[in-house]
C-alpha cells in the first residue's frame, strides 16, 4: 500500500456558495476500515443546522482572536494580551482599494426566497423558504458522505470572521468524532464477540 493510498481524512466543511466559512480535517486512520466505510451522522444534522442558523444570524460577534493571553507577573501586575481583530483586518483590506470598487469587494451575500411543498400533520402545505443559502458537508478523502443545504434568514456577514462561528463548528465536529468513535468501539466489540466462544474460560496461571 502506497503512502497516498493509506491516507484517510475526514473533512467537515461549512460553506456559503464558494466561500468557505469553516473547515476542519481529522485523521480517519484511527478508525477501522469498516467504520470508515459506514458513517451515519443524520441524527445530529437537524440540531447542528439549527445551531448554525442561530450563530449565522446573530446581531453581534466576537471577532478578536487572542495571540497572547493575559498574564500576571510574579509581582502581581496584570499584563493584557494581544488580540488580532479578524473583521478589523478585513475592513482594512477593503479600505486599501479605491472607493469606487470597494462595494463590489465587500462580502454581503444575497438572500433568496422561494416556495416549497412540505408534508405537515395537516397534509401537504406550501412553505416559504428565505435566507442566504449555506451548506454543511462531511467528506472522506474529498468524497461526500453527507451534504445538507440550509437557509439563514437575517444572515450576518460578520459571522464569517467570528470566533462564535468557529466555536459552534468545533462542537459539531466533536459530536461527529464521538459518533464515529462509538460506532467503531461497538464494531470492534462485535468482532471480538464472534471470536470468543461462550464456553471459553479465562485461565490465570
Amino acid at each position: 500500500m502506497t503512502e497516498i493510498e493509506n491516507i484517510n481524512n475526514f473533512k467537515f466543511a461549512l460553506t456559503q456558495n464558494d466561500v468557505v466559512l469553516f473547515e476542519k480535517i481529522f485523521d480517519g486512520n484511527q478508525f477501522s476500515l469498516h467504520t470508515r466505510s459506514y458513517i451515519d451522522i443524520r441524527k445530529i444534522l437537524p440540531s447542528s443546522i439549527n445551531q448554525l442558523q442561530k450563530v449565522l444570524s446573530k446581531n453581534g460577534y466576537n471577532t478578536k482572536l487572542s495571540v497572547d493571553c493575559d498574564r500576571v507577573t510574579t509581582e502581581g501586575k496584570l499584563i493584557k494580551g494581544k488580540y488580532y481583530n479578524l473583521f478589523g483586518e478585513y475592513l482594512k483590506d477593503i479600505d486599501s482599494f479605491p472607493a469606487n470598487i470597494r462595494k463590489e469587494l465587500e462580502y454581503n451575500p444575497e438572500s433568496v426566497s422561494f416556495k416549497v411543498n412540505a408534508n405537515t400533520p395537516r397534509g401537504i402545505e406550501s412553505m416559504t423558504i428565505k435566507g442566504v443559502e449555506c451548506k454543511i458537508a462531511l467528506l472522506r478523502n474529498d468524497v461526500p458522505i453527507v451534504e445538507r443545504l440550509f437557509y439563514v434568514d437575517r444572515f450576518n456577514p460578520v459571522a464569517r470572521w467570528s470566533v462564535d462561528l468557529t466555536t459552534a463548528c468545533e462542537y459539531i465536529v466533536d459530536d461527529i468524532f464521538s459518533i464515529i468513535t462509538r460506532s467503531d468501539i461497538a464494531y470492534l466489540w462485535s468482532e471480538y464477540d464472534k471470536l470468543v466462544e461462550p464456553t471459553d474460560l479465562l485461565v490465570i496461571e
